[in-house]
């Protein structure tokens, strides 16, 4: 940001020579000359960036740029992962919270579903477990009215032991 800051600041104080020399010859031949060099001056002072970049070192700049990129992707990546976990955890909870209230033994497993890149939400949901008739049709009006899963993506699945 410096290199920027200066190169302006050299840009600025070009402009401001070259127009104090051009304001003080009075002779047409010699105020033509002078703004000719004054233009000419200008215009190396313009270029001088471009004359001197190392090339070379377009390669660095670009492998960094990549790295900075792909370490973003892993964070961003991460942080999907630990959305996803959230989500998911919250979302059995609330369930077993519900259960329990209700006093019925369940071990629910929740899948997601993915709206676009980064919005995740409870798709469905397996439960097993012990319930009663009248446990389970509360339980399905309750995840499907308080956490978004339909009773046909509610699998339940009740164990013999």
């Amino acid at each position: 940001m410096s290199e920027v800051r200066g190169y302006l600041l050299t840009i600025v104080g070009a402009s401001f020579l070259v127009s104090l020399v051009c304001a003080f010859p009075q002779k047409k031949g010699i105020k033509r000359v002078v703004t000719l060099c004054c233009g000419l001056f200008l215009l190396l002072t313009l270029v001088r960036p471009i004359l001197s970049f190392r090339f070379g070192d377009l390669s660095k700049y670009l492998d960094q740029y990549q790295m900075d990129d792909s370490v973003i992707h892993d964070a961003l990546e991460a942080g999907q992962n630990e959305s996803a976990r959230l989500i998911t955890e919250q979302t059995v909870e609330y369930i077993l919270d519900k259960a329990t209230a209700l006093g019925a033994s369940i071990h629910p497993e929740v899948t997601l579903a993915s709206l676009g890149e980064s919005y995740q939400y409870p798709y469905s949901v397996t439960i097993s477990g012990h319930w009663t008739p009248q446990q389970k049709q509360e339980l399905t009006i309750y995840i499907s009215q308080t956490l978004g899963i339909p009773e046909e993506r509610q699998l339940w699945s009740e164990d013999n032991s």
